[in-house]
């Protein structure tokens, strides 16, 4: 904020140019050409040091109220002719004007066309110096056991390729921002940039809104991981419990077996589940890859698919049939010889059934399971009888000719 300003040329500083310098400048409440006079009054600022009051002209007083790194063009400005308009007025205007022609980064402003600056924005920048060149690598996801409700369970960290023999060097820890990144390495993918937007989101929900509620909360936190958590089925680095992790979108469908036991039928899980989270549908980790869950009824709770499964006794056989089997929301395999039977259907028949009721129609969607019948068993072959006038075969042979 220089103390003594030197006064544009009016030569140059025409109100044509005056309104494009504003339009560019941002300021297009004033960039209408006429809207501050030509040639453009003194401005004087009231003190000679670290001035921020100007008068401008005879009548009116300027005053700007802001960050030093953001004068001329940013912050508040005020006039005390005008103190409803919020700064914006022509004495501001040319307050702002007469300060840009006295700052050398500014100056060439006025130097230029007037359309050259309306064109200026879509102009390729130039370097003044060449970036940093780029490393070969990417980003490396580790998928922690623990389950914050609040963040995602992961750790990440950068890994980037040799330039000696281009093979991995040991992974750095993450920087705080995605930007620092992108700078280092050129591997950074869209799906990158996701789950680091909703680990951001996450952070920003510790310290939510007064205004938000409770609910709104939870319910914005669930649908950020579940976000993230289907993100991460796109990374090609993932990592648990220290081991490379295959990802796939085909769901876990868990199916319940129930064998006799010792003491009683036993129950457990026909494929076993290393971990779990609760995040959209539920995931899980089995056979060394990363799914969701098919059955959505799982997941609130997905830790059943590794908890101790309890013993039904033998006399409760009829109860565990009716109170569950018969109400399960998974598939279940019966080998028991205390429980009925099961067969895999021969065919699964989609039907659609349109009923009248008072007020319109009822769409009902059902599906049937069809069996086949057993084949039945050929019957026994049954001998001919004789005929009634037919004559007993001779007992011997007759003897051959003589």
């Amino acid at each position: 904020m220089a103390g003594v300003l030197r006064q544009p040329d009016p030569s140059i500083v025409t109100p044509r140019k005056a309104a494009a310098v504003l339009r560019h400048l941002g300021l297009d409440w004033a960039a209408e050409p006429g809207f501050v006079p030509t040639p453009l009054p003194p401005v004087v600022p009231l003190k000679p040091r670290d001035p921020r009051d100007w008068w401008v002209g005879e009548d009116a007083i300027v005053t700007y109220r802001g960050a030093p790194e953001d004068f001329p063009t940013g912050g508040q400005w005020s006039c005390d002719r005008d103190p409803l308009s919020e700064g914006r007025c022509w004495e501001v205007a040319a307050a702002i004007l007469v300060h840009c022609w006295n700052r050398e980064d500014l100056r060439p402003l006025f130097e230029q066309p007037s359309w050259s600056l309306d064109l200026l924005d879509l102009m390729r920048p130039t370097r003044t110096d060449e970036p940093p060149e780029r490393r070969r690598g990417w980003l490396r996801y580790e998928l922690r056991d623990d389950d914050p409700y609040d963040a995602l369970p992961l750790r990440r960290s950068v890994v980037r390729l040799s330039r000696r023999d281009g093979q991995p060097l040991k992974p750095r820890p993450m920087p705080e921002t995605l930007d620092e990144v992108e700078a280092r390495i050129n591997g950074v993918t869209d799906t990158d940039r996701t789950i680091h937007d909703v680990i951001c989101a996450l952070d920003a929900l510790r310290r939510p809104p007064v205004t938000m509620a409770a609910e709104e909360v939870d319910a914005a936190r669930a649908r950020l991981r579940a976000r993230g958590f289907s993100a991460l089925l796109d990374t090609g680095d993932l990592w648990f419990r220290g081991a490379p992790l295959g990802t796939e979108r085909r769901a876990h469908h868990p199916v319940l077996r129930a064998r006799d036991g010792a003491d009683g039928i036993e129950l457990a899980w026909r494929d076993r589940v290393d971990a779990t989270w609760t995040a959209g549908p539920g995931y899980v980790v089995a056979d060394g890859i990363l799914r969701p869950l098919a059955a959505t009824h799982l997941a609130r709770d997905p830790e059943l698919l590794t908890a101790e499964l309890p013993v039904v006794p033998f006399t409760d056989a009829a109860a565990f049939v009716d109170r569950f089997v018969l109400q399960s929301g998974v598939a279940m395999e019966l080998d028991s010889a205390h429980l009925p039977p099961t067969r895999h259907p021969d065919a699964l028949v989609g039907r659609l059934r349109l009923d009248e009721v008072e007020d319109g129609l009822q769409l009902d969607v059902r599906v049937d399971y069809h069996l086949a019948a057993p084949a039945a068993e050929p019957a026994p072959a049954a001998e001919p009888e004789a005929a009634p006038d037919a004559e007993p075969a001779p007992d011997t042979e007759p003897a051959p000719d003589a």
